[in-house]
């Protein structure tokens, strides 16, 4: 199920941008400056924002979907991610009607346990990289991290993904 907010611009300012956490499975769009936050354990984080506006959305999607006991990718799993990116996509325009210049960057953590995460992520990513292709998004950044959770922050108002583990700031 994916959840689609769009906040509005505010006239208030206030020093620090808000922190808003995005679930798996779980889409949100922002107009107004803020920090969108994901928790990547066996995720991707699929942040697009306009280069010239403070527009942006980070879509979290799960590696393979719950219940896939399997461990495989299939049309269905691929099916789900494409209409997830179209819903990233049609909430762009709703959000930013005018913007032009949309750029991304994607992060995936997977586990270092199971080979066949680390697989299957390398797969989604190739697909997210030629959705963007075909939907005139430049994907400046694609990465696929292997080891423990890590938490994304994706500021979209300066186009910035830092990542963060217990162990303090990877970047």
């Amino acid at each position: 199920m994916v959840v689609v907010t769009a906040l509005t611009r505010s006239s208030s300012k206030s020093a620090e941008p808000a922190l808003l956490y995005v679930a798996p499975d779980t889409l949100l769009s922002t107009v107004k400056d803020a920090i969108l936050v994901a928790k990547l354990d066996a995720t991707i984080a699929l942040c697009l924002y306009d280069a010239v506006e403070e527009q942006g959305l980070l879509l979290h999607l799960r590696v393979l979907p719950e219940g896939n006991v399997k461990k495989d990718l299939t049309d269905s799993v691929f099916a789900g991610n494409l209409v997830l990116l179209e819903q990233a996509k049609q909430s762009l325009h709703t959000v930013s009607p005018t913007a032009r210049y949309w750029q991304g960057k994607l992060v995936a953590q997977v586990s270092a346990e199971d080979p066949m995460q680390e697989r299957a992520a390398a797969t989604v990513i190739e697909f997210i990289r030629h959705y963007c292709v075909d939907a005139n998004i430049k994907l400046v950044d694609a990465q696929l991290r292997v080891g423990a959770p890590t938490l994304l922050h994706f500021r979209p108002a300066m186009g910035e993904v830092k990542l963060k583990s217990s162990a303090g700031d990877l970047g």
